[in-house]
């Protein structure tokens, strides 16, 4: 396991959890705010006693203390969400991306495994001078002849003079 992906992983469940958290106190607030501005459209609207008007007045209050706790727990929030989190939102997503694919990389690495040390799997630039075909390994065999693999999977016994070998400058020189 990368301890990396741990920390992003945790880190991100801390950013969604604050931002469901920044949410839910937003959809108190507006509820209670509702709640809030039905008492004062009674008081507006109606005329009532000593009795109603305390009632409503002890309902109001209790409204703005409810109101006030939301307001005191989102206040801390807005500074912390507004300040650090949007600001890094989109470094923390890129950075929890990169260690997610540098962890798929990580798993899916494949050593280094060289080539067999055959003289017939030695790759070269070179070609065979009358096709042109592209000659993928070779092997040197007695009397000036070559087993050559070409690059359609065939395999041949030619003369040293009908290969071409390509060098580093694109000169042509012949073997």
């Amino acid at each position: 396991m990368c301890l990396a992906k741990d920390y992003t992983d945790q880190l991100l469940n801390i950013y969604n959890s604050i931002e469901n958290d920044f949410k839910e106190l937003n959809d108190k607030l507006s509820y209670i705010d509702i709640e809030q501005q039905k008492v004062l459209h009674e008081l507006e609207s109606n005329t009532f006693n000593a009795y109603m008007g305390y009632l409503l007045a002890k309902q109001l209050k209790e409204i703005r203390i409810e109101r006030r706790k939301i307001k005191n727990e989102l206040a801390p929030l807005i500074n912390l969400r507004n300040n650090f989190l949007q600001k890094n939102d989109e470094l923390l997503k890129k950075v929890h991306n990169n260690i997610i694919n540098q962890e798929e990389r990580a798993i899916n690495f494949k050593p280094y495994q060289p080539e067999p040390k055959n003289e017939l799997n030695k790759p070269c630039n070179m070609r065979l001078k009358r096709s042109g075909r592209r000659i993928n390994s070779w092997m040197p065999l007695e009397g000036g002849l070559y087993c050559v693999s070409l690059g359609n999977g065939v395999k041949n016994i030619v003369k040293e003079s009908s290969i071409v070998d390509f060098d580093d400058s694109k000169k042509v020189v012949n073997i």
